[in-house]
């Protein structure tokens, strides 16, 4: 099973409450991870 699934799999168990603020920080751990790869790909260019 990926990850993904598992991870709706969990959110809908949780209240309506938990359910949005686990969507809310897996948004934010998704645009962390993208500023994470576009700044190593920045670094990479540079050397």
């Amino acid at each position: 099973m990926s990850q993904s699934a598992i991870q709706d799999r969990i959110a809908t168990k949780l209240s309506l409450d938990a359910q949005v603020k686990y969507l809310s920080i897996q948004a934010e751990l998704d645009l962390l991870l993208q500023q994470v790869r576009a700044n190593q790909v920045k670094t990479a260019q540079k050397n």
